[in-house]
């Protein structure tokens, strides 16, 4: 692992005075130093070049309690799972003293430079990233990791170096899927969900593949159905298409959703053609939304991600910068969809 670089040895390198690296990455420190621009640009290219972080550990070792506001990146936007993940993760950094503040991320470059400006002028202890999936995120991240403070990302995004995550084992609550609907005799399990662009729906797939194979069930194309909505391809439409292509012609008797969504819209379109769940075919949802599983008829079974543990561990890593945590696994919860 990478030795963490110091203010000191950066300032050694850029040939320039400890006080000014100290201004350079720490803008909301107290003092009149003025930096040149070749030297500010000189600062922050050796510490992106040996992914420096500023500290948090230090500082608490120091006794510098700092804001105690922990800033956390989110899209409520694409998913219920971040606002389900919130309240834990609320509740570890409490535990810790420290309070969070959280910024509202989309898929503008812009609108997500501004954020990430406001997170350093808000003087934080911490960021967590729990969305990173933004337009020009790559440049965006590897050049404001250097100003920001001790930082941990949900996944590791692609194309930034030295960052610090947490991730998820997806495929392991698939695999559990495909064990239990192949235990209960089903036969043609289906997998139905948006595009492979992100690892977590790339690692849904790996755990299919994983489940059939140890149930001793042939891996069939004809059986997966991975598709998203365009502007001229409705999010119903989809669903329908999925139904004929799963269920009727398919002769699918379970269906893996890739999230709780999709199950919630497969059920009210196999209801509607009289394909009865689970009578005719076996549904499972995916991520656990317990204002969905539970409010269906028949209760849903989904696969959930541990937001306690996944919660824990977020907040643990900003205090023990380069600690490798395992995989927090997924795991299946059976209700009446798949019996």
């Amino acid at each position: 692992m990478q030795k963490r670089i110091s203010q000191r040895e950066i300032a050694r390198l850029a040939n320039v005075r400890q006080e000014t690296v100290s201004a350079v990455l720490n803008p909301n420190s107290r003092g009149n130093t003025r930096v040149s621009a070749e030297s500010r640009e000189r600062i922050l290219r050796i510490a992106a070049e040996h992914n420096y972080r500023p500290n948090l550990q230090a500082r608490i070792l120091r006794g510098d309690s700092g804001s105690n506001l922990i800033g956390v990146l989110i899209n409520a936007r694409i998913s219920q799972f971040f606002y389900d993940l919130l309240l834990p993760l609320e509740v570890e950094l409490r535990k810790r003293h420290r309070r969070m503040i959280i910024g509202q991320l989309g898929n503008d470059a812009a609108e997500a430079e501004s954020v990430l400006q406001n997170f350093i002028d808000y003087n934080l202890d911490g960021v967590i990233v729990l969305h990173h999936d933004i337009s020009d995120g790559r440049r965006l991240f590897n050049h404001y990791l250097p100003l920001l403070p001790e930082t941990v990302f949900l996944e590791v995004p692609p194309g930034v170096s030295g960052a610090a995550a947490v991730s998820i084992d997806f495929a392991n609550g698939v695999r559990e899927a495909v064990a239990h609907l192949a235990a209960g005799g089903r036969r043609r399990i289906a997998l139905c969900m948006n595009d492979l662009r992100f690892l977590s729906m790339q690692m849904r797939l790996e755990g299919y593949r994983r489940g059939l194979e140890e149930a001793g069930r042939p891996f069939d194309e004809s059986l997966i159905f991975i598709r998203e909505p365009r502007p001229d391809y409705t999010f119903a439409e989809l669903i329908s298409d999925a139904v004929d292509l799963l269920a009727v012609r398919g002769k699918a008797d379970a269906v893996i959703a890739g999230n709780d969504e999709w199950a919630l819209a497969l059920l009210r379109e196999m209801n509607r053609r009289g394909l009865p769940v689970p009578g005719k075919v076996a549904l499972v949802g995916y991520g656990n939304i317990l204002n969905i599983c539970r409010s269906t008829t028949p209760e849903l079974t989904s696969i959930h991600h541990g937001m306690e543990e996944l919660a824990a561990k977020l907040a643990a890593a900003l205090e023990k910068p380069g600690t490798r945590f395992p995989p927090v696994l997924s795991h299946l919860v059976v209700r009446q969809s798949s019996i």
